[in-house]
């Protein structure tokens, strides 16, 4: 229960490989996710946390 409860979904997994992709291919720093939004680094870095946990 407490596993599944934890594991990102599918479409979170999606959103964080975009936000990730976004970001590399902005050169680092800042970008816009894909509504638009100003995505910074600590939003890549819960990004990078929740691809983390899914390989885990």
């Amino acid at each position: 229960m407490v596993h599944e409860v934890f594991t990102p979904t599918p479409a979170e997994l999606a959103a964080a490989r975009d936000l990730i992709t976004r970001f590399d291919a902005a050169g680092g720093g800042v970008c816009l996710d894909a509504t638009g939004r100003m995505v910074d680094l600590a939003v890549i870095r819960n990004a990078r946390r929740i691809l983390s946990s899914a390989a885990s």
